[in-house]
Formats: C-alpha cells, structure tokens, sequence
C-alpha cells in the first residue's frame, strides 16, 4: 500500500516532534459518562506546560462550531479545520500576556448546547437532547473533580465558535452564577426567523424568548458578566451579531464588539484566537 506524501510528512513530523522530548503543553483526549445525555462524551483538555497539581488554574470551556468535535479548537483533523488553540495559548503564556490556564474543549455534537429533550437522539444532522445540562451538570463537574481548577465564577469562562457561539452565549447568559466570561467568534445567531431546518431550536414562541440569546440578552441583567464578540465582516451572522452588541451597549452590559476582514471560516477563528484568549485572561479585565 502506498502512502501519500502528505500524510508520510504529518507522520513523520509527528515522530520527530515526540521523539525530540522538549517540554511543552498537554492536549490530553479523554471520554465520560453524561448522566444527562446518557452516553460517553469525548473532550479535549489542555493542561499548560509545567501543569503542576499543587497549584489552581482558571479554566476556559470552548464549544465548537457546527460538525465539528472535541478537537475542533485543538488540533483538529491532522491540522485541517483546527482553530490550534493551545498553540496560541502556548505562546502567549511563554510571553507572559497571560496567566497559565486549562482549557477544556468538549463533543458537543450538533445540539446548540440547550435542553431540547429528555431522549439524546439524532433528526436530520441535528442532535435533540439535554445538551445545556450536560455542559454544566456533568461536564463542569467532572472537570473540577478531575483537574486543578479554580472553582469560581471569577475562574471560569466560556467560548465558542459559530453554533459554538450560540451555545455559549446561551448558557453563559443562563448561568451567570458560574461564569465572569462569555468571548464568541462569528456566533451562529439569526433575525427575522430561523432557517427552517432549525424550527426545532425554538418550537414556540415562548421558546424562543427562553432560549435565543438576543431574546434572553433583552429580558435579562447581564451586567455581571463580560462578553466579547469578534466579526468577520464577510460573514452570514455579522447583522444577528451585532444587534446582539446593540442589546447588550443599550443596556449598559459590559460588551466589546470588534470587526475584521474574513468570513465564516477556521482560518479567520484560527486568527483571532489571540485576541479572545487575552479577554479570557484572569489577570486584567479587559473592559
């Protein structure tokens, strides 16, 4: 069997790169049960380099964009669809722009990261099922049991990108007890209506109030948390996006709104990685 040039290279790029034994962080790829989902989910977890377990760390959750996975702000596939997170956080600490800190990037499936139903099952490339408990009665859990972390709102932040974004944005607006952070790129958000094939994510009326971040951004105090927001100018949920800034600005949240040439894509997330981890850094508020 012949192997293809490219993937011999990644190959033996990634033997030299284990064989040469220099310090550096740790992605480490583990599964759980969720009791809420009632099935093993896959996370990524990035430990900074010298991880020490006598020490506290804040920790960053990151959700991933739709048909993405656990690897999605990681390394993704051999390199591909990878937004390389832990290598701009790599260099940032070694720079001394941020503090060390874990950051845990979990299987989201295509669930949005809401409660939909009791049953976890699969409907037309969507996932229904009790995704917003499995973030923050399962996962936050088992990673404060697990790892070194810094168990406080103070601590803790949450990100994400496109339906990532979404998530994020949701259940940080929700759960304001256990987040000071809420940081999103390119967030999958809509005015006017969802495309069909996403009726599902706000049944009635009143779902919707409950459930889409804008919606509950204009019925809530957010005023306790940060949240930033970073925009290609080129892409689909530019106009959703900032009318989510322009709720937030009027009532006086604490809320940053920056646009930048690019579009919905890994390599405009990959970019601007640097700028949302130094507004996740615990050391200074940003705003």
């Amino acid at each position: 069997m012949r192997v293809k040039p490219v993937i011999l290279y990644l190959i033996v790029c990634t033997l030299l790169l284990t064989s040469c034994g220099g310090q550096s962080s740790t992605v480490k790829t583990v599964s759980f049960h969720s009791d809420s989902l009632k099935k093993d989910m896959q996370v990524d977890i990035y430990l900074p380099l010298n991880y020490n377990p006598s020490e506290k760390y804040p920790v960053l959750y990151l959700l991933h964009g739709k048909d993405g996975n656990s690897h999605s702000w990681t390394t993704g596939f051999f390199g591909y669809n990878a937004v390389d997170i832990n290598n701009t956080a790599d260099k940032l600490i070694a720079e001394g722009k941020i503090k060390p800190l874990i950051i845990v990037s979990p299987e989201l499936d295509n669930g949005y990261g809401i409660n939909t139903s009791p049953v976890t099952q699969s409907v037309s490339g969507y996932n229904r099922g009790m995704y917003e408990d499995y973030i923050f009665d399962d996962l936050v859990s088992y990673v404060d049991a697990h790892y070194d972390t810094i168990p406080n709102r103070n601590s803790r932040f949450i990100g994400g990108f496109s339906m990532g974004g979404f998530a994020a944005l949701h259940d940080g607006f929700l759960h304001q007890d256990l987040f000071s952070k809420v940081g999103v790129m390119s967030a999958a958000l809509w005015v006017g209506g969802t495309p069909a094939e996403l009726n599902w994510l706000y049944p009635t009326a009143k779902d919707k109030q409950s459930t889409d971040p804008i919606s509950i951004a204009n019925d809530r105090t957010i005023n306790d948390l940060s949240v930033e927001i970073l925009e290609g100018a080129q892409d689909p949920f530019v106009n959703a996006d900032y009318a989510l800034y322009n709720v937030l600005k009027q009532k006086n949240a604490n809320v940053t709104y920056q646009m930048y040439p690019g579009g919905h894509t890994y390599s405009f997330w990959r970019t601007h990685a640097q700028e949302l981890l130094l507004f996740f850094d615990s050391t200074v508020d940003k705003h």
